[in-house]
């Protein structure tokens, strides 16, 4: 796309809405190939174990809202209803903030990858005994069976329409997996098959709430 731009701009050079268009789409696709390489390079890092986490307490609901509002333009602009299903009280972990964004971040990007317009995504956060669970669930493309085993691995994409199978290099999962482990949790990929919609989980440990104490009253004579 970027080499068709050029071209565009080198014969257009007196149009400038063709000009400001073809701009536009060099634009996005080096936002593209920016966050690839960054992801690959995050890959790099962990396998060589030059990242470190700066864990912080955080409520997971708090970093999915933030992470759901920054993407909804870019749904929107997708034609994809982007929904919330969160716990009414916060669940708390220790994790790194910048990394579970990271995390989510890259979840719901997938999903909107391999769901067609029109589609809907949802991100919920629940807790679940001594786990907090974030999910991203769509009613995309769905995962074939055969493909469910390895769909973490560096690299893997997976049997995709071919609308939709370009644009990638199957790098996120895998990136999203190592900074869950590196959190001491667990991802967990479900589909019914073929174009039957998918579901990532995602389970961290939760820290205990502390319940709030009692005022302690005096008594009076």
């Amino acid at each position: 796309p970027i080499r068709t731009a050029i071209g565009i701009i080198r014969t257009c050079q007196n149009d400038p809405a063709v000009i400001e268009w073809s701009c536009q789409i060099m634009e996005r696709q080096v936002q593209h190939m920016t966050r690839l390489l960054e992801d690959l390079l995050d890959v790099s890092r962990i396998t060589h174990r030059q990242i470190q986490l700066n864990k912080e307490n955080t409520d997971l609901i708090a970093v999915a809202r933030g992470s759901v509002d920054a993407l909804r333009i870019v749904l929107a602009n997708k034609n994809l209803n982007l929904t919330t299903d969160f716990a009414e009280g916060p669940v708390p972990i220790a994790a790194d903030v910048t990394r579970i964004e990271q995390i989510i971040m890259n979840l719901v990007l997938n999903a909107a990858k391999f769901t067609p317009a029109g589609g809907q995504i949802i991100v919920g956060v629940q807790p679940d005994g001594d786990d907090a669970v974030l999910r991203v669930i769509d009613n995309g493309d769905g995962i074939h069976p055969d493909v469910l085993p390895r769909i973490f691995q560096l690299f893997e994409q997976g049997d995709r329409p071919p609308a939709r199978s370009n644009g990638g290099l199957g790098i996120g999962l895998a990136l999203v997996q190592k900074l869950v482990l590196l959190h001491s949790g667990t991802i967990e990929a479900r589909s019914a098959g073929p174009g039957q919609g998918s579901e990532f989980a995602v389970r961290l440990p939760m820290m205990p709430v502390t319940p709030a104490k009692t005022p302690v009253v005096s008594a009076t004579t």
